[in-house]
């Protein structure tokens, strides 16, 4: 009796403890509902102004939608173009476009209306150059695809392209391809150079091959520029990109150029024939150029006045110092040509043919240009650049000019020297003051 007694008690205990259970449980249940309600609302809202968040972001990044947005045309281009987002609202980074989707991209801003680059214009073009540099050798093909079509889209007739480094997008994919490297692409540049007389694309693309294999590739690249040049019709002779072929034999020429240039007819390239002679690497033009003067010492005739310029603007090489010492020995320097001639040997600007914005040798440094003139002369476009000369550069012309100062000289001439002599020596010392109050600190 006691025992069974006992066990009753037991059961009834345990039926109260399920309901008690089922009762705490509702309540956790009930909680949770509300919670997980909660939260669902939450993310409803997070997720929405993610969204928002990412079409700002879209927009934001797209130039077409904030500075283009003017025709369908541009709109549909816009959403072309549009990067896209994860899902987590960013940027995709492993998203590749075809090498021929890039292009295309490039060249549908040529079909918009107006001729101006905006600064997003400029990053857009810059960003898609990289993504093709970036595929390497899977961009090559529609590289060579769209060489061979010989289509261009010269970036230069938009205002604002000169914050680009290259003046066409032919001139940007040789680029690429010289970026990309590899044998492929250098018989892809070869065949475009054999290709080509235009003379920026000449000098681009010797300019690669000759970094690949400079004994193999000059003679090409000096053989092309000098039959391009004799082969110019009368009517492309005023083509201002005449100045490149100058500056190609300028830089790819030796000794044995100098009779080609003797053999150009003077009345027509008389000026590009005394600036490559005065730029040749190492002096090497120097003793034609003095031969050139010597030969017409009359220095009425204004191609021979700027020979003499071209020797003053040389006269850091001993040959090019002699033979203005000589000149002014023999008093034939005209009191007219002085101040000209002291510009000149004080080294404050050069002439040479081509703009330095067109130049693509990596070596020049756009910092240590202050100016840039384009002079037409006779049918001839040179251009007058101001330099930022190096504190060793001024030293070096003082010293010409103080000799110069101690010969027999007219009033006009002393004049002359001693002015350029005088802007020099502040100009020395502001540059060695500076550099003495960086090596204090």
């Amino acid at each position: 009796m006691h025992s069974r007694h006992i066990k009753t008690d037991n059961t009834k205990m345990t039926h109260k403890q399920i309901i008690f259970k089922h009762k705490v449980l509702s309540y956790l249940l009930a909680l949770l509902v509300i919670f997980g309600g909660a939260l669902a609302f939450e993310n409803l809202k997070y997720q929405s102004l993610k969204s928002s968040k990412s079409t700002d972001f879209k927009n934001k990044q797209s130039p077409f939608i904030s500075n283009h947005a003017q025709s369908n045309k541009d709109n549909q281009l816009a959403q072309k173009i549009m990067p896209n987002f994860n899902a987590e609202g960013k940027v995709n980074d492993t998203l590749k476009y075809s090498a021929r989707e890039l292009i295309d991209m490039i060249l549908e801003l040529e079909e918009r209306n107006g001729f101006v680059f905006t600064p997003d214009d400029i990053s857009y073009i810059q960003q898609k150059l990289q993504w093709l540099v970036d595929l390497g050798s899977d961009a090559v093909p529609a590289i060579d695809d769209f060489l061979r079509t010989q289509r261009d889209f010269v970036f230069t007739n938009f205002k604002g392209s000169e914050r680009l480094h290259h003046g066409s997008l032919r001139l940007a994919l040789f680029d690429v391809l010289e970026k990309i490297g590899g044998y492929q692409e250098e018989a892809i540049l070869f065949e475009n150079f054999k290709q080509t007389s235009n003379p920026t694309e000449l000098a681009a693309l010797g300019h690669y091959l000759e970094k690949k294999d400079p004994q193999y590739y000059r003679p090409f690249i000096l053989e092309a520029a000098r039959n391009t040049l004799s082969s110019l019709s009368e009517e492309d002779m005023n083509n201002p990109d005449v100045g490149i072929l100058f500056k190609i034999i300028q830089d790819y020429g030796d000794e044995n150029i100098v009779s080609f240039l003797e053999g150009l007819p003077d009345e027509k390239w008389r000026k590009f024939t005394s600036i490559v002679l005065a730029n040749m690497p190492n002096g090497k033009g120097i003793a034609a150029l003095t031969d050139m003067i010597q030969q017409n010492p009359d220095l009425s005739d204004t191609s021979t006045v700027f020979a003499l310029q071209m020797l003053a603007q040389s006269s850091e090489y001993p040959e090019a110092e002699s033979a203005l010492l000589e000149s002014v020995d023999n008093h034939q320097i005209p009191d007219d040509n002085w101040p000209r001639i002291a510009q000149m040997m004080a080294g404050i600007y050069r002439f040479q043919p081509v703009s330095p914005r067109f130049e693509v040798n990596e070596d020049n440094k756009t910092s240590d240009i202050l100016a840039v003139n384009r002079m037409d002369s006779d049918g001839e476009v040179v251009y007058r650049v101001k330099y930022n000369l190096t504190a060793e550069q001024i030293k070096r012309r003082l010293g010409l000019i103080e000799k110069m100062l101690t010969k027999d000289l007219s009033s006009t001439a002393t004049r002359s020297l001693k002015q350029q002599h005088k802007e020099l020596f502040a100009l020395y010392s502001q540059k060695t003051n500076h550099k003495q109050r960086q090596s204090i600190h």
